[in-house]
Protein backbone atom coordinates (compact mmCIF):
# COMPACT_ATOMS: atom_id res chain seq x y z
CA UNK A 1 0.00 0.00 0.00
CA UNK A 2 1.35 3.40 -1.00
CA UNK A 3 1.65 6.06 1.70
CA UNK A 4 -0.28 9.22 0.84
CA UNK A 5 0.72 12.55 2.34
CA UNK A 6 -1.84 15.33 2.49
CA UNK A 7 -0.77 18.93 3.05
CA UNK A 8 -3.86 20.92 3.94
CA UNK A 9 -4.08 24.74 3.87
CA UNK A 10 -4.96 26.11 7.30
CA UNK A 11 -7.52 28.50 5.79
CA UNK A 12 -9.71 25.51 4.86
CA UNK A 13 -9.82 24.37 8.50
CA UNK A 14 -9.00 27.24 10.85
CA UNK A 15 -10.45 29.90 8.51
CA UNK A 16 -7.64 32.36 9.22
CA UNK A 17 -7.96 34.36 6.03
CA UNK A 18 -8.52 37.97 5.06
CA UNK A 19 -10.50 38.88 8.17
CA UNK A 20 -7.62 37.86 10.44
CA UNK A 21 -5.18 39.64 8.12
CA UNK A 22 -7.21 42.84 8.51
CA UNK A 23 -7.26 42.31 12.28
CA UNK A 24 -3.47 41.92 12.43
CA UNK A 25 -3.00 44.96 10.18
CA UNK A 26 -5.27 47.14 12.32
CA UNK A 27 -3.61 46.03 15.55
CA UNK A 28 -0.20 46.89 14.12
CA UNK A 29 -1.37 50.35 13.07
CA UNK A 30 -2.76 51.04 16.54
CA UNK A 31 0.27 49.70 18.39
CA UNK A 32 2.93 51.47 16.34
CA UNK A 33 0.69 54.54 16.15
CA UNK A 34 0.89 54.99 19.91
CA UNK A 35 4.68 54.64 19.68
CA UNK A 36 4.74 57.41 17.05
CA UNK A 37 2.53 59.51 19.32
CA UNK A 38 5.29 59.52 21.95
CA UNK A 39 7.41 61.69 19.64
CA UNK A 40 4.81 63.67 17.71
CA UNK A 41 1.95 64.24 20.21
CA UNK A 42 -0.52 64.90 17.38
CA UNK A 43 -4.28 64.38 17.56
CA UNK A 44 -4.62 62.44 14.27
CA UNK A 45 -2.30 59.73 15.59
CA UNK A 46 -4.34 59.43 18.79
CA UNK A 47 -7.61 59.18 16.87
CA UNK A 48 -6.11 56.67 14.43
CA UNK A 49 -4.77 54.48 17.24
CA UNK A 50 -8.19 54.41 18.91
CA UNK A 51 -10.17 53.79 15.70
CA UNK A 52 -7.91 50.96 14.49
CA UNK A 53 -7.87 49.04 17.77
CA UNK A 54 -11.67 49.27 18.05
CA UNK A 55 -12.08 48.12 14.45
CA UNK A 56 -9.60 45.32 15.14
CA UNK A 57 -11.65 44.10 18.08
CA UNK A 58 -14.83 44.21 15.99
CA UNK A 59 -13.17 42.20 13.21
CA UNK A 60 -11.84 39.50 15.54
CA UNK A 61 -15.20 39.19 17.34
CA UNK A 62 -17.00 38.88 14.00
CA UNK A 63 -14.67 36.00 13.08
CA UNK A 64 -15.95 33.93 15.98
CA UNK A 65 -18.85 31.56 15.33
CA UNK A 66 -20.39 32.62 18.62
CA UNK A 67 -18.94 36.10 19.03
CA UNK A 68 -20.59 36.67 22.41
CA UNK A 69 -18.66 33.79 24.04
CA UNK A 70 -15.39 35.73 24.21
CA UNK A 71 -16.79 38.92 25.85
CA UNK A 72 -18.70 36.69 28.27
CA UNK A 73 -15.53 34.76 29.14
CA UNK A 74 -13.68 38.03 29.76
CA UNK A 75 -16.54 39.33 31.93
CA UNK A 76 -16.56 36.23 34.14
CA UNK A 77 -12.77 36.26 34.31
CA UNK A 78 -12.91 39.84 35.60
CA UNK A 79 -15.57 39.27 38.25
CA UNK A 80 -13.86 36.07 39.42
CA UNK A 81 -10.38 37.52 38.93
CA UNK A 82 -9.37 34.30 37.24
CA UNK A 83 -7.36 34.69 34.04
CA UNK A 84 -5.93 31.93 31.87
CA UNK A 85 -2.67 33.69 31.06
CA UNK A 86 -1.47 30.60 29.21
CA UNK A 87 -4.07 31.32 26.51
CA UNK A 88 -2.83 33.55 23.71
CA UNK A 89 -6.44 34.48 22.96
CA UNK A 90 -7.04 35.65 26.53
CA UNK A 91 -3.76 37.56 26.54
CA UNK A 92 -4.75 39.15 23.25
CA UNK A 93 -8.10 40.32 24.56
CA UNK A 94 -6.40 41.78 27.64
CA UNK A 95 -3.71 43.49 25.55
CA UNK A 96 -6.20 44.95 23.10
CA UNK A 97 -8.54 46.10 25.86
CA UNK A 98 -5.71 47.96 27.57
CA UNK A 99 -4.56 49.34 24.19
CA UNK A 100 -8.08 50.64 23.54
CA UNK A 101 -8.21 52.30 26.98
CA UNK A 102 -4.82 53.98 26.53
CA UNK A 103 -5.71 55.18 23.03
CA UNK A 104 -9.01 56.51 24.37
CA UNK A 105 -7.19 58.59 26.98
CA UNK A 106 -4.93 60.05 24.29
CA UNK A 107 -7.90 60.80 22.03
CA UNK A 108 -9.85 62.46 24.87
CA UNK A 109 -6.88 64.74 25.49
CA UNK A 110 -7.42 66.24 22.02
CA UNK A 111 -11.23 66.01 21.89
CA UNK A 112 -12.57 69.54 21.39
CA UNK A 113 -16.20 68.99 22.57
CA UNK A 114 -14.92 67.60 25.89
CA UNK A 115 -12.80 70.71 26.46
CA UNK A 116 -15.77 72.91 25.54
CA UNK A 117 -17.87 71.19 28.20
CA UNK A 118 -15.06 71.70 30.71
CA UNK A 119 -14.87 75.41 29.86
CA UNK A 120 -18.63 75.62 30.29
CA UNK A 121 -18.16 74.45 33.87
CA UNK A 122 -19.29 70.82 33.73
CA UNK A 123 -17.63 69.22 36.75
CA UNK A 124 -17.15 65.76 35.24
CA UNK A 125 -15.61 67.29 32.11
CA UNK A 126 -13.20 69.44 34.13
CA UNK A 127 -12.05 66.37 36.06
CA UNK A 128 -11.67 64.27 32.93
CA UNK A 129 -9.76 66.96 31.03
CA UNK A 130 -7.38 67.44 33.96
CA UNK A 131 -6.76 63.69 34.18
CA UNK A 132 -6.15 63.26 30.45
CA UNK A 133 -3.89 66.33 30.39
CA UNK A 134 -1.71 64.90 33.15
CA UNK A 135 -1.58 61.57 31.36
CA UNK A 136 -0.89 62.90 27.85
CA UNK A 137 1.79 65.37 28.92
CA UNK A 138 3.81 62.92 31.01
CA UNK A 139 6.88 61.62 29.20
CA UNK A 140 6.91 58.55 31.45
CA UNK A 141 3.26 57.74 30.78
CA UNK A 142 3.60 58.21 27.04
CA UNK A 143 6.80 56.17 27.01
CA UNK A 144 4.96 53.32 28.68
CA UNK A 145 2.06 53.70 26.23
CA UNK A 146 4.48 53.55 23.29
CA UNK A 147 6.23 50.50 24.71
CA UNK A 148 2.88 48.81 25.26
CA UNK A 149 1.96 49.58 21.65
CA UNK A 150 5.08 47.75 20.48
CA UNK A 151 4.15 44.86 22.78
CA UNK A 152 0.69 44.67 21.21
CA UNK A 153 2.23 44.59 17.73
CA UNK A 154 4.71 41.91 18.77
CA UNK A 155 1.82 39.91 20.24
CA UNK A 156 0.09 39.92 16.85
CA UNK A 157 3.16 38.16 15.44
CA UNK A 158 3.54 35.74 18.33
CA UNK A 159 -0.10 34.80 17.87
CA UNK A 160 0.91 33.13 14.61
CA UNK A 161 4.11 31.57 15.91
CA UNK A 162 2.07 29.70 18.52
CA UNK A 163 -0.28 28.14 15.97
CA UNK A 164 0.05 24.37 16.34
CA UNK A 165 0.72 22.44 13.15
CA UNK A 166 1.49 25.39 10.83
CA UNK A 167 5.31 25.26 10.67
CA UNK A 168 5.71 28.17 8.22
CA UNK A 169 4.65 30.52 11.02
CA UNK A 170 6.84 28.96 13.72
CA UNK A 171 9.68 31.44 13.37
CA UNK A 172 10.87 34.38 15.48
CA UNK A 173 11.10 36.43 12.27
CA UNK A 174 7.33 37.01 12.19
CA UNK A 175 6.94 39.27 15.28
CA UNK A 176 9.89 41.41 14.13
CA UNK A 177 8.59 41.54 10.56
CA UNK A 178 5.19 42.59 11.88
CA UNK A 179 6.74 45.43 13.92
CA UNK A 180 8.82 46.73 10.99
CA UNK A 181 5.87 46.43 8.60
CA UNK A 182 3.47 48.22 10.97
CA UNK A 183 6.07 50.93 11.54
CA UNK A 184 6.31 51.50 7.77
CA UNK A 185 2.50 51.70 7.54
CA UNK A 186 2.34 54.30 10.33
CA UNK A 187 5.04 56.34 8.58
CA UNK A 188 2.90 56.20 5.44
CA UNK A 189 -0.04 57.54 7.45
CA UNK A 190 2.17 60.32 8.79
CA UNK A 191 2.92 61.30 5.18
CA UNK A 192 -0.80 61.45 4.45
CA UNK A 193 -1.36 63.51 7.61
CA UNK A 194 1.39 65.86 6.45
CA UNK A 195 -0.33 66.35 3.11
CA UNK A 196 -3.45 67.33 5.06
CA UNK A 197 -1.43 69.89 7.01
CA UNK A 198 -1.55 68.01 10.31
CA UNK A 199 2.16 67.13 10.49
CA UNK A 200 5.14 69.47 10.06
CA UNK A 201 7.33 69.35 6.95
CA UNK A 202 10.48 68.51 8.92
CA UNK A 203 8.82 65.59 10.66
CA UNK A 204 7.46 64.26 7.38
CA UNK A 205 10.88 64.48 5.72
CA UNK A 206 12.51 62.58 8.57
CA UNK A 207 9.70 60.03 8.38
CA UNK A 208 10.43 59.46 4.69
CA UNK A 209 14.09 58.77 5.43
CA UNK A 210 13.12 56.39 8.22
CA UNK A 211 10.59 54.66 5.94
CA UNK A 212 13.26 54.18 3.28
CA UNK A 213 15.53 52.41 5.77
CA UNK A 214 12.62 50.44 7.26
CA UNK A 215 11.44 49.27 3.84
CA UNK A 216 14.95 48.02 3.07
CA UNK A 217 14.96 46.07 6.33
CA UNK A 218 11.44 44.78 5.66
CA UNK A 219 12.50 43.53 2.24
CA UNK A 220 15.50 41.67 3.64
CA UNK A 221 13.41 40.12 6.41
CA UNK A 222 10.75 39.03 3.95
CA UNK A 223 13.31 37.28 1.77
CA UNK A 224 14.77 35.64 4.90
CA UNK A 225 11.29 34.46 5.95
CA UNK A 226 10.65 32.82 2.58
CA UNK A 227 14.16 31.33 2.41
CA UNK A 228 13.86 29.83 5.90
CA UNK A 229 10.52 28.28 4.88
CA UNK A 230 11.93 26.84 1.65
CA UNK A 231 14.89 25.26 3.46
CA UNK A 232 12.90 23.99 6.47
CA UNK A 233 12.78 20.33 7.39
CA UNK A 234 8.99 20.46 7.60
CA UNK A 235 7.04 19.65 4.44
CA UNK A 236 4.26 22.03 5.50
CA UNK A 237 6.69 24.96 5.80
CA UNK A 238 8.31 24.17 2.44
CA UNK A 239 4.93 23.89 0.73
CA UNK A 240 3.77 27.22 2.15
CA UNK A 241 6.99 29.02 1.23
CA UNK A 242 6.88 27.53 -2.27
CA UNK A 243 3.33 28.79 -2.75
CA UNK A 244 4.54 32.26 -1.75
CA UNK A 245 7.63 32.26 -3.94
CA UNK A 246 6.41 30.51 -7.09
CA UNK A 247 2.87 29.21 -6.54
CA UNK A 248 -0.63 30.65 -6.44
CA UNK A 249 0.32 33.36 -3.94
CA UNK A 250 3.42 34.49 -5.84
CA UNK A 251 1.64 37.39 -7.63
CA UNK A 252 0.40 38.72 -4.28
CA UNK A 253 3.92 38.52 -2.81
CA UNK A 254 6.04 39.69 -5.77
CA UNK A 255 3.67 42.23 -7.29
CA UNK A 256 1.50 43.30 -4.35
CA UNK A 257 3.78 43.14 -1.32
CA UNK A 258 7.23 43.64 -2.83
CA UNK A 259 6.59 45.53 -6.07
CA UNK A 260 3.74 47.88 -5.19
CA UNK A 261 4.02 47.78 -1.39
CA UNK A 262 7.79 48.20 -0.99
CA UNK A 263 9.70 49.05 -4.18
CA UNK A 264 7.33 51.71 -5.54
CA UNK A 265 7.15 53.61 -2.21
CA UNK A 266 10.95 53.37 -1.92
CA UNK A 267 11.33 54.78 -5.44
CA UNK A 268 8.90 57.63 -4.77
CA UNK A 269 10.65 58.43 -1.48
CA UNK A 270 14.07 58.50 -3.14
CA UNK A 271 12.68 60.74 -5.90
CA UNK A 272 11.06 63.08 -3.38
CA UNK A 273 14.20 63.41 -1.26
CA UNK A 274 16.62 63.91 -4.16
CA UNK A 275 14.64 65.56 -6.99
CA UNK A 276 11.39 67.27 -6.04
CA UNK A 277 8.20 66.86 -4.09
CA UNK A 278 5.09 65.68 -5.91
CA UNK A 279 2.01 65.59 -3.70
CA UNK A 280 0.09 63.10 -5.83
CA UNK A 281 3.05 60.72 -6.01
CA UNK A 282 3.58 60.88 -2.23
CA UNK A 283 -0.10 60.17 -1.54
CA UNK A 284 -0.12 57.32 -4.06
CA UNK A 285 3.01 55.76 -2.53
CA UNK A 286 1.62 56.10 1.00
CA UNK A 287 -1.58 54.30 0.04
CA UNK A 288 0.45 51.55 -1.64
CA UNK A 289 2.62 51.17 1.48
CA UNK A 290 -0.50 50.78 3.62
CA UNK A 291 -1.98 48.24 1.21
CA UNK A 292 1.34 46.39 1.09
CA UNK A 293 1.24 45.89 4.84
CA UNK A 294 -2.21 44.31 4.59
CA UNK A 295 -1.19 42.12 1.64
CA UNK A 296 1.87 40.95 3.56
CA UNK A 297 -0.26 39.66 6.39
CA UNK A 298 -2.80 38.12 4.03
CA UNK A 299 -0.14 36.31 1.99
CA UNK A 300 1.56 34.89 5.08
CA UNK A 301 -1.77 33.73 6.49
CA UNK A 302 -3.00 32.18 3.24
CA UNK A 303 0.34 30.40 2.75
CA UNK A 304 0.05 28.65 6.11
CA UNK A 305 -0.29 24.89 5.71
CA UNK A 306 -0.56 22.11 8.22
CA UNK A 307 2.16 19.49 8.37
CA UNK A 308 1.24 16.53 6.17
CA UNK A 309 -0.95 13.76 7.46
CA UNK A 310 0.12 10.16 6.78
CA UNK A 311 -2.82 8.09 5.53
Amino acid sequence: MTDLYLIQPQVEVARWGWDIAIFLWLVGLSGMGTLAYYWLRKAPLAYMALATVILGLIVVFSHLTRWWNLPAAVFYALINFSFNLHSWMMLGVLFLSVQALLALLLALHHFGPLRSRAQAGAGWAVTLVAATDRFATSNLALGLVGAFGVLVTVYSGFLLTQAVGVPLWNTALLPILWVVSAGVAVLALIELFHLRGWIDEGVAKFGMKLALASDSLKLLMLFAFVYVGLSASSAGARAGAAELSSGALAPMLWIGVIGLGILVPMGVTAYTLTVRKNVMLIAFAAVLALAGGLLLRASVLLAGKFDPLLL
